[in-house]
């Protein structure tokens, strides 16, 4: 009697599909990698983790967020919705220009205001592991692990390093050699020997984490990201790079491999993850933009300054200290008309901005926030967007009538910035092979993750579904769920007072 209910009970969970191990997803980011260099490496066979999961699974590149910054970035990738749905437009909200001061707030994960995917699933009691991702500190509480992204400051500490890195607090006691990236926009890069050990030390550690906690804990979802690719890009392109405005043949024969290296370090962590992988697992690589040369640098203030009178120029900041976005702070009494002649003249000044030397414009075009950004929160963010041709870089330094409005490069700070597209590829249970993405959106990743959890997708996300890198088969067995809502809202008086200040009311 006992064997027939046994067997009984087998044949239930047989024909309901239940006999097979619950789906893993695996999220390797790496920031900042891109393909127009990758592409090289992987055909000269100096990457043979990367090929193997290209030939055996689908790629493509992946539309970041404008501007290309991580914040907002990996937070669209985790949230799946845009900037003016989670909050999160850059660094921090509003700064002066004096370099490294005047900070007003650093956005951190208690600024984000959509469910991140650890805590959508979480409700339906899957478990996460979570490393390093931008933007997720102080750690909130999940179901799983978290070590925190920077900037690890939390509201005792608003501009400094926080010792509140994990969730549950005891973690981090179980691995006390981990390493944060060091605070700061910029780091000194000027014993280039030393830093680059000091990176890749941060980042096996990291990696060290990242497979202990695996083999450790119970997850559903694991999701690393690791910095060293985008902080080493940055500072050590020029050595790489013989084209380049600071290219050195005698300091490339020491360093013109160090992205190189990078790169192969990451090949080497995805082929550690393949061997740790089961049948159930679907690995994402992923990165939050691309990267490429920089010939100069746009002094913020200076620009102001020679573009806009002071009656326009006074009523202007900077949101972010290393990007082209601007608010428009006008004061309520001049309401709509005002705000509106304001935000055009800086609009103007953007399209018109050129490199002296080359007649190069700077910005390939300017956006008002409304027409790259939709949610609740789209007052919180900019008021005016550029989208800065590559080889420029805008950083707010205190205004300097010497140095102009394109500065040369410093020899000892970034080299090398951000481009739109960063790196998508898929391998696993599901995924199509040797297939080649579309250009899916950051805020693709998530609906794609959690459609292969099988959990219903929030009704107001961004993103899509990535399905032409998923098996027909899979697409046609599982139909899309749809219900409920990630983000919040403004309460009613927070959004009358903003419609008010604006002479809409």
């Amino acid at each position: 009697m006992y064997k027939s209910i046994i067997g009984i009970i087998c044949i239930f969970f047989i024909l309901n599909g239940c006999s097979s191990k619950k789906p893993k997803v695996i999220v390797l980011g790496m920031d900042g990698i891109t393909f127009d260099i990758a592409e090289q490496w992987i055909e000269e066979g100096k990457l043979p983790n990367f090929k193997r999961i290209i030939d055996e699974g689908t790629s493509g590149r992946l539309i970041s967020t404008i501007p290309f910054v991580s914040p907002a970035a990996w937070t669209s990738a985790v949230t799946g919705v845009n900037p003016g749905k989670h909050s999160i437009f850059s660094f921090v909200r509003g700064v002066t220009f004096e370099k490294g001061e005047g900070i007003s707030h650093l956005n951190l994960s208690t600024d984000r205001k959509a469910k991140a995917i650890w805590q959508i699933i979480g409700e339906s009691e899957k478990r996460s592991i979570l490393i390093n991702i931008p933007q997720t500190s102080p750690p909130e509480e999940i179901n799983g692990v978290m070590f925190s992204g920077e900037p690890h400051a939390d509201s005792d500490h608003p501009q400094g390093i926080s010792e509140n890195l994990t969730y549950p607090p005891g973690v981090k006691n179980r691995f006390p050699n981990y390493r944060v990236d060091p605070s700061g926009v910029e780091y000194d890069a000027s014993e280039p020997k030393k830093f680059l050990s000091d990176r890749f030390d941060i980042a096996r550690r990291r990696e060290k984490v990242l497979f202990e906690l695996m083999q450790r804990e119970e997850w559903n979802l694991t999701w690393v990201v690791f910095t060293i690719t985008d902080i080493i890009q940055h500072y050590y392109w020029k050595y790489m790079d013989s084209t380049h405005v600071l290219f050195d043949k005698e300091e490339a024969k020491e360093y013109g491999d160090a992205i190189l290296r990078v790169y192969q370090m990451m090949d080497k962590t995805i082929g550690k993850t393949l061997k740790v992988m089961d049948e159930n697992t679907t690995l994402i690589i992923m990165s939050d933009h691309g990267f490429g040369p920089i010939i100069r640098a746009v002094n913020t203030e200076n620009f102001l300054r020679e573009y806009l009178p002071n009656s326009i120029r006074k009523w202007i900041i900077a949101y972010d200290y290393v990007s082209p976005v601007f608010k428009v702070n006008t004061p309520p009494s001049g309401g709509r008309k005002q705000y509106d002649k304001v935000r055009l003249s800086l609009y103007k000044a953007l399209k018109e901005l050129k490199d002296p030397e080359n007649n190069r414009k700077v910005n390939k075009d300017v956006f008002l926030s409304e027409e790259i950004y939709n949610g609740p929160w789209l007052s919180a963010g900019p008021d005016v967007v550029a989208y800065v041709d590559t080889v420029y870089r805008y950083i707010g330094y205190k205004a300097d009538p010497n140095k102009g409005v394109l500065m040369q490069l410093d020899v000892n700070g970034f080299n090398a910035y951000h481009e739109r597209d960063g790196v998508v590829i898929m391998f696993g249970k599901n995924i199509k092979k040797g297939a080649k993405l579309n250009l899916p959106s950051i805020m693709d990743v998530t609906p794609t993750i959690l459609y292969l959890f099988g959990e219903e997708l929030p009704l107001d996300l961004d993103g899509k579904i990535i399905k032409d890198g998923l098996e027909k088969e899979f697409l046609k067995n599982n139909p899309p769920v749809y219900g409920g809502y990630s983000v919040s809202y403004p309460t009613n008086r927070d959004a009358e007072g903003k419609l008010k200040s604006l002479g809409y009311l």
